[in-house]
């Protein structure tokens, strides 16, 4: 790697034409480990310039990314909105040894998410903003490639660069679509009075309320991702 300060990465094929946008929660470190084995390289960017930084793919959530990017194709890890937020509220919760006999999932996820958006994250650059030039560029754009987690093997394989790539090439792609890496890790450190309070499906921490906090302070996401407003409910 460069002796450089880069505070922004972004993973960058010039073979491919393509470069990568990785959001936290997304299978972002799946995704990075396959972008090894197809000639990305991580680039810095310095007032809207590439700077090569390392010759593997870093793994990054930078959502920054250079002007002349209509000259390329962008693939973009995705999930479900809902379940996004769902998950970092668990991951909040680890740990938590004493509940409450007045416990209400909602009710505390909703705290929850009135935190993240106005103390926590209130810099997060997913959150709805007239401001933020990058989501009004994304938003603008065709998304090439969307990597959704929900269906990581089918998504990853509708990419051509890889489903016409060699047969063990292709071998490797599969067996890392069905590893595991990330935050959900740490869930193995729930112990079994937290999990029967903050189970998986991402479906039991929603309302109504809740769904509506969600979407109106992440719409841009929801379209970029394709996810509809309901799917809550789904």
């Amino acid at each position: 790697m460069k002796d450089l300060d880069v505070p922004e990465i972004i993973n960058f094929s010039t073979k491919h034409n393509c470069f990568v946008i990785t959001p936290p929660k997304t299978g972002s470190r799946n995704l990075t480990r396959i972008l090894q084995l197809y000639d990305f390289h991580s680039y810095g960017i310095d007032q809207e310039r590439f700077i090569l930084v390392n010759y593997q793919p870093i793994h990054n959530h930078t959502l920054k990314f250079m002007e002349n990017h209509l000259q390329h194709e962008v693939m973009i890890s995705c999930r479900n909105p809902y379940a996004i937020y769902a998950s970092l509220f668990r991951l909040k919760m680890i740990g938590d040894q004493k509940i409450l006999s007045t416990f209400n999932l909602q009710k505390e996820f909703h705290e929850f998410m009135l935190e993240y958006l106005f103390i926590f994250n209130h810099n997060d650059p997913w959150i709805e903003s007239s401001n933020n030039k990058y989501l009004k560029m994304l938003l603008a754009r065709k998304i090439d490639y969307r990597i959704k987690l929900e269906n990581f093997k089918e998504s990853i394989f509708q990419v051509p660069f890889v489903s016409n790539s060699t047969e063990d090439k292709i071998d490797k792609v599969s067996r890392l679509t069905d590893e595991r890496f990330g935050d959900h890790l740490n869930m193995k450190l729930f112990n079994s009075h937290a999990k029967k309070y903050f189970p998986n499906d991402f479906k039991l921490y929603y309302n109504n309320e809740n769904a509506e906090l969600v979407f109106e302070n992440f719409r841009s996401k929801f379209i970029i991702m394709d996810y509809h407003k309901d799917s809550w409910m789904l």
